[in-house]
Parts: C-alpha cells; sequence; structure tokens
C-alpha cells in the first residue's frame, strides 16, 4: 500500500519552511518583501486592465458613432423615413454603448490615427534646426523663403602689396613719379614718396631706414593724383573692384591734365612778365627737384628768398666711379642725343649733403667756419669709421634727374647730421632742403630749355635699361666742400668753393 504523502513530515511544506526559517534569520524579511511586491505588482496589473478596458470601450464607441449616420441627416433620404428604419441600429439608440452590438451589426476595430495627425517626431543631432527650417534656411534661405533676392558680393579688390610689386617690376611705371599715404600711430595720414620706403620684412630691417607695415598702407598717388584708395575701394592700377581704368590709361589721362596745366601756366606767366627766367635750377642734381616740390609753382618763377645760393658736396675723385658714370652718360646719349647738353662732368661729380642759402658774405664766412669746426670735432668719429661710400645701380627724380643711389658711411650720416643742425643757427643761413635727405650722385639730369626743345622733360628708362644694375664702385668720404650755385666753375673743373676741408 503506498504511503500517503501528505503524511510525510519531510514533504510538508511547512516543516521545510520552518526548517528555513530557522537556519536562515533573514528568510521572514526576504519573504514579507517579496509578498509585497508581488501584491504590489497584482495592483498594477488590474489599474493597467482597467485603465485599457475603459480606452476600448470609448474607442468602440465613437467608431460606433462615426460609421452610423443619424437618421435625417441625409438630404437625398425620403421624408417618411421607410429606407431611414433598414439601417441597423438606427431606428433605437442603444442605452449603452459598452454593452453588446444588435444582431447582424459586427463590431469594427478602432481607427488608427492617421500619418499626418500624428505629432511629428522629435529632431535630434546638429541638423535639426536646418531641416526644421527647411532646405533653404540658412546663408539666404530665409530671404529666399519670402521672395527676397540676396544682395550681391563686392567684386575683390587687389591688396597694396600687389600695387607695390607692380610698381617695382613693370618698367612703364616710373616710381618716382608714385607717392603713397600711410596710417602713422603717432601723426595720423602720412604721405611719402615711393622711393623712400624699405620694402621686406620688417624684422630684418634697420632702424634707419623708413618700413612700414603693408596694412597701414591708405592710397597710392601718380603725380599727386590717386590712383588706388582701400577706403573707396578704388583701384586704377589693376582695375580690381568695379573700377574699368587701369594704369596704363590712368597715367596717360593723368599726364596730359597735368601738361595742360602746365601749358595754360606758362601762357600766363609769358603774358604776366615776357621778360621772366624760367630757368630756376642750377647745376647741382638736387636742386631743381627740391625747389619744385618745396615751392608752389608761381607763374613767375620760384621766389628769390627760395632760392639755394649754396650746397655742402663731397667731390667724387675716383677715377673708376666717373668711368662708370660716363658709359651710363654714353648709352643715354645714344639713345636720345638731345640730351648730350644734360650729361654731368666728369669734373663736377660730386655727393650732396645739404642744401643752403646765404644772405651775404658774412654768412658765407659763418657758414664755413661751422664747417670746419663740424669736422674738427668729429675727427674722432671718422678715424673710427672705414669711410666708404658705394654706389649701386640707377634710379630717378621725377623722370627727369637720373642718380646712383649712395649706401653712406656712418661717419658721413653723422656729418651730414651735425652740418643741418649748425647751420640752422647761423644768421645769415637758411637750409633749403625739400624731400628727405637721399644720399646720391647725379649722372644726368634733363634741363627746362632742352626739355622745351624735345618737347619733355622725362628721360627714357630705355636709355639706361641696360645699366640699371650697375656697381659704379666706392668713394672715400675724406672732403667736404661748401660750393656756389653758379654758372662759372673754378680752374680745376670743380664748382666755385668758398670753403672746403680734407680729411
Amino acid at each position: 500500500m503506498a504511503a500517503d504523502p501528505a503524511s510525510d513530515p519531510a514533504s510538508d511544506p511547512g516543516l521545510l519552511g520552518r526548517l528555513l526559517r530557522l537556519l536562515n534569520p533573514w528568510a521572514p524579511a526576504e519573504a514579507e518583501a517579496a509578498q509585497q511586491e508581488a501584491a504590489e505588482s497584482d495592483s498594477v496589473q488590474r489599474e493597467s486592465a482597467e485603465s485599457e478596458s475603459v480606452h476600448q470601450e470609448s474607442a468602440e464607441s465613437e467608431s460606433v458613432h462615426q460609421e452610423r449616420p443619424e437618421c435625417g441627416q441625409d438630404q437625398s433620404a425620403p421624408s417618411d423615413g421607410s429606407d431611414c428604419a433598414e439601417e441597423p441600429g438606427c431606428a433605437e439608440e442603444p442605452a449603452a454603448v459598452s454593452g453588446p452590438s444588435p444582431a447582424g451589426t459586427a463590431r469594427r476595430p478602432p481607427a488608427e490615427p492617421r500619418a499626418q495627425d500624428a505629432p511629428p517626431a522629435p529632431l535630434r543631432g546638429k541638423g535639426k534646426n536646418r531641416r526644421a527650417r527647411g532646405k533653404g534656411a540658412g546663408r539666404g534661405g530665409d530671404r529666399a523663403a519670402a521672395g527676397e533676392r540676396a544682395p550681391s558680393k563686392k567684386p575683390p579688390m587687389r591688396t597694396a602689396r600687389d600695387v607695390i610689386s607692380r610698381i617695382q617690376w613693370d618698367r612703364n611705371l616710373p616710381e618716382d613719379y608714385f607717392d603713397i599715404g600711410y596710417l602713422d600711430r603717432f601723426l595720423g595720414v602720412v604721405e611719402k614718396p615711393f622711393g623712400s620706403f624699405t620694402w621686406g620684412d620688417l624684422p630684418w630691417q634697420d632702424y634707419d631706414v623708413l618700413a612700414i607695415p603693408q596694412h597701414r598702407i591708405q592710397y597710392f598717388k601718380y603725380r599727386d593724383v590717386v590712383v588706388w584708395d582701400k577706403a573707396r575701394r578704388y583701384d586704377a592700377v589693376f582695375g580690381s573692384s568695379g573700377s574699368e581704368e587701369e594704369i596704363e590709361a590712368a597715367m596717360t589721362r593723368i599726364d596730359a591734365e597735368v601738361e595742360a596745366e602746365r601749358q595754360r601756366r606758362a601762357e600766363e606767366a609769358v603774358v604776366a612778365d615776357p621778360f621772366a627766367d624760367d630757368d630756376d635750377e642750377s647745376d647741382d642734381g638736387e636742386v631743381a627737384v627740391a625747389f619744385q616740390a618745396a615751392v608752389p609753382a608761381g607763374v613767375a618763377g620760384v621766389p628769390e628768398e627760395a632760392r639755394s645760393t649754396h650746397f655742402l658736396a663731397v667731390r667724387v675723385t675716383c677715377a673708376e666711379v666717373q668711368r662708370a658714370v660716363g658709359e651710363v652718360q654714353a648709352a643715354v646719349v645714344a639713345h636720345e642725343p638731345e640730351l648730350a647738353a644734360c650729361v654731368m662732368r666728369p669734373t663736377l661729380l660730386h655727393i650732396t649733403l645739404c642744401m643752403v642759402r646765404l644772405e651775404d658774405q658774412l654768412a658765407v664766412a659763418a657758414a664755413g667756419r661751422c664747417l670746419r669746426a663740424v669736422i674738427d670735432d668729429m675727427r674722432e668719429t671718422l678715424r673710427a669709421d672705414d669711410g666708404a661710400l658705394r654706389m649701386r645701380g640707377l634710379k630717378t627724380f621725377g623722370a627727369r634727374v637720373l642718380y646712383a643711389p649712395v649706401a653712406p658711411c656712418s661717419a658721413f650720416s653723422a656729418v651730414a647730421e651735425e652740418l643741418r643742425l649748425r647751420l640752422a643757427r647761423v644768421q645769415g643761413a637758411r637750409l633749403t632742403n625739400a624731400f628727405d635727405y637721399v644720399p646720391h650722385l647725379t649722372v644726368l639730369k634733363v634741363s627746362r630749355p632742352v626739355a622745351r626743345a624735345r618737347r619733355s622733360r622725362f628721360i627714357d628708362p630705355a636709355g639706361y635699361a641696360a645699366h640699371e644694375h650697375t656697381d659704379f664702385g666706392m668713394q672715400r668720404f675724406d672732403n667736404v666742400h661748401l660750393c656756389a650755385i653758379d654758372a662759372d666753375c673754378a680752374l680745376d673743373g670743380f664748382y666755385v668753393t668758398e670753403s672746403s676741408v680734407t680729411f
């Protein structure tokens, strides 16, 4: 006979549970927590089932009302309502929507919401704002959506660096006719000749040169007429930024305007004083250029009180330099024979230190004493320096004076500066330098009579193009002369000298 499992103590769950509870002291708390969780889970499931039932009944009620038209709404139905009675569920409204459907009427599932009625899904990621605005949003997309036209972009403008390179490397552009206006941090806009600047990397430039950042350049001028202006976005050099005129056409136009103005003033001068002397220049290579810039061209010539009477210079005695200068002069004269009368004779070659006007002989004597005093006071400086004045290349002042730039030694610059300071304190003496001082050796200068005869005062660059990089050699800084500006020369072929010092 089989044993009754209920009588077996080992199979009694109550006994096993009691044994487990005796062995595990935390069992009662765990059992109580499990029972509490089970009760809470049953409560949540019941509430969820009730909520689903309520929502289902509500959806079924809405579906029945939407699908069953009310009696009498159809305008085409007969007025007696005979056809309306045939519709199931139309004769009598059910008492409860949640009850069973009438016989012969199938309950339809609730209608699913349409895609266009569903709320849009939230956008995520960096492009959500762009997608929300539309394909054309951003970069004028709003204007395009509104039907507006985006403003057109301004044409690009060539930079100051481009203009500098054009003037430096285009032989048809004489750089001596160009000026630059740049922004100084303390003085505002300052205008200087193009040749006064040193171009290159600023960290490698010396303290005694004029070098500026290119972004400070405000405008370029050709013969006092603006041809490039950063503020106005005007470019007549390359024709960029919408400008229709380029530099060749601009130069032709400006030259014609300047020549017409010169002719008009010449005619007025002849009417005002038929016997006026129009040749106000001297044999010195710097005087004519300085006067034209310092004193406005009056109809009757330069005022007498503005004319230089003397100049301080170093006489060039090196035979090598004289020979190199002669070769350049021969090339220019071969190209234009009319300029033969404009070459600087070998005995007149010199390097100017400064120009001065001396009112009388007392002032001349005082200037001579000043010269000797400066040299005596600076003999230690002169002995410590090598005294080499090196000349290389060719440039022009206004395309009228052809000269070789001089690389001065430190003693030369110191003596020139001290002479200008002391001469400014001499009674009856007045410095007449108009330009920033540029040490140079004059090779050829177009005089006004020759300019009138050839109807041009400009030197053709083609005449000296082959000698633009000539190395003229070196002259020792061992003499300074106070020379008079006069048509006559001394017996040795040099200028008439009021005072001279050799060291």
